[in-house]
């Protein structure tokens, strides 16, 4: 089926049984499809509550895809501008519905959509927040389906039949472009459940998928997670974008996936600037612009000019410089380029030396404001490194004093089990400086008020979530006095490990605000085997740390503890 632009979806020129999205069913079952016949009622059903209750602006709160992209369509074919939501916590949603004039947080009816309907209509984005505050971007509808065609123009031919599938939220430009615009101008179907755990990716990879539409965060995880060679069905082709691939994980991806991984460079305000698809040729580290786009370098800077863009050309904040082909290298970002007492220090340099040092596999270095600045590095350690900071930290520094002048050698070092990536896959100097807001934590099992007890497996699984597995042993000093004679795990205590585990995975959390829907349904003896499941949610203000502590009897304890940002 050839693409065809948004703007004239509804035209009839789509056979009303063509299926628009999958929702995945219990193992075994085949998926439900959901047809264009669904789709269009849905968005005429969304449009008929947008006008009868009037207004311009509309917040699109749906977080389910199938409802979100119907919602997407009813609010525009009803002449809203619709505000697309950083996140879907209820505060937030909150704080744009009293900014805007009315939100559909569900589709409450159906109806029929005019055949020949020419929708018309802004969107607001918001930018991911990865160098300063978050902040609204309006598109036009035309620049999405400029976005949409260029897309189909550049990577239609790798794709095969099948549900284009992501792991990455469909809510910002990046994957509502990918998971649901350029499928549904394409007559491709979308899945309407993310993959990004390893459960989902096995579930969504038994349909046959063309492509996986992934983030950085997630391509450097999966692998770890799952053996890659067991899995008989992988995609065609991966698509990356949030921020660069790391080389030594794109290779991995390509000795499993022929098509290799499309790295996607581009950002809120633009659109989509340049691809590229590292080890396909000698030249493949560095990007090929897009057929729409017009490139100038200005004193170190990218300036970008297309109408995706907007009008007039825009300058970025990356360096870069120009390379063979038509093509251009970049060189990080220019605002992450600091003087330090005078001195210029490039953070990207670092980190890269960093990723050279054979314990290393991921870094990140951050600016540290205070009286005397410093520099603060958040290392993510491979198997088999040193745990022992007293020889970590001197060999780290060390072999950045061959290269560096000491004064851009860090002076503060973290070592989290992963980077603190946010839902779009990105680093924010907020939540990497967060790191060093209290002193250096103890390592687990360390002596301290309640010692860990021995963790036997531990499981990064989604984004904001984390299992582990722990063996409580009869010699923790927890149950002493707690009770003679018939011991038992004390409440505040898996509280604390609940804590002290996700500071260690995902970073600080922020302040301690209180505990919320708390249940200690059974207990926790010595001698067992349990397992502790982690999530968390980011809100506006702070955190919400969820656990679950399980044996094979069933759930032993559970709650929330609740955190508020410092300020």
């Amino acid at each position: 089926m050839s693409i065809l632009p948004l703007t004239h979806l509804f035209q009839g020129a789509r056979s009303p049984d063509l299926p628009v999205a999958l929702n995945l069913a219990p193992a075994g079952s085949p998926p439900r499809v959901r047809t264009w016949a669904e789709f269009t009622s849905a968005a005429a059903g969304a449009a008929d509550q947008a006008r009868a209750a009037g207004g311009r602006r509309w917040v699109l709160a749906c977080p389910e895809a199938w409802d979100f992209a119907a919602g997407l369509f009813g609010l525009l074919l009803a002449g809203r501008t619709v505000v697309l939501p950083p996140n879907f916590l209820p505060q937030t949603l909150e704080e744009l519905e009293r900014e805007a004039d009315g939100a559909l947080w569900e589709i409450r009816s159906r109806g029929t959509v005019a055949a020949g309907t020419l929708l018309s209509g802004k969107l607001e984005f918001w930018t991911s927040g990865s160098t300063g505050e978050p902040k609204a971007v309006p598109k036009d509808l035309a620049q999405l389906d400029a976005e949409v065609a260029m897309l189909e123009r550049t990577f239609g031919h790798l794709l095969t039949a099948g549900p284009m599938v992501g792991t990455v939220p469909h809510h910002h430009i990046y994957g509502c472009l990918f998971r649901l615009l350029w499928p549904l101008a394409a007559g491709r179907p979308f899945l309407c459940e993310p993959a990004g755990d390893p459960d989902g990716f096995r579930q969504a990879l038994g349909l046959a998928v063309p492509a996986l539409v992934a983030s950085p965060a997630h391509l450097s995880r999966l692998p770890q997670l799952l053996d890659l060679g067991a899995i008989p069905r992988l995609p065609a082709v991966l698509f990356s974008s949030g921020g660069p691939l790391n080389a030594s994980d794109a290779q991995v991806w390509r000795r499993w996936v022929p098509g290799g991984v499309v790295e996607i460079y581009g950002s809120t305000e633009t659109g989509g600037i340049a691809w590229r698809n590292q080890g396909e040729t000698a030249e493949s580290a560095d990007w090929t612009p897009f057929d729409d786009v017009a490139l100038a370098f200005e004193d170190g800077a990218l300036v970008v000019t297309s109408f995706r863009a907007g009008p007039g050309p825009l300058r970025l904040e990356d360096g870069a410089v120009p390379a063979a082909g038509g093509r251009f290298r970049l060189l990080g970002r220019l605002d992450r380029t600091i003087k330090l007492e005078e001195k210029r220090v490039s953070l990207p340099e670092l980190e890269r030396a960093l990723e050279t040092q054979p314990w290393v596999a991921r870094a990140s270095v951050v600016l540290l404001e205070g009286r005397r600045p410093a520099l603060g590095a958040v290392v993510v350690l491979k198997p088999g490194a040193p745990s022992d900071r007293a020889v970590l930290v001197p060999a780290l520094r060390a072999h950045l004093a061959l290269r560096f002048d000491g004064l851009a050698v860090p002076r503060r070092w973290r070592f989290p089990e992963a980077l603190p990536y946010d839902a779009r896959g990105k680093l924010t100097a907020r939540a990497l400086g967060g790191l060093f807001l209290a002193g250096p934590r103890p390592e687990p099992g360390s002596a301290g008020p309640h010692p860990l007890p021995a963790i036997l497996r531990r499981d990064r699984l989604a984004q904001g979530e984390a299992s582990f597995t722990l063996a409580i042993g009869a010699d923790l000093p927890a149950f002493q006095g707690h009770f003679p004679g018939d011991p038992v795990l004390p409440g505040v205590i898996q509280v604390d490990w609940a804590i002290r585990l996700a500071q260690e995975t995902f970073g600080p959390l922020g302040g301690f605000q209180g505990l919320d829907q708390v249940k200690f349904q059974a207990a926790i003896r010595p001698g067992t085997e349990i397992q502790l499941r982690l999530s968390l949610e980011r809100t506006a203000i702070g955190s919400r740390l969820g656990f679950h502590y399980l044996a094979g009897t069933g759930r032993l304890s559970c709650g929330r503890v609740l955190f508020l940002d410092r300020p």
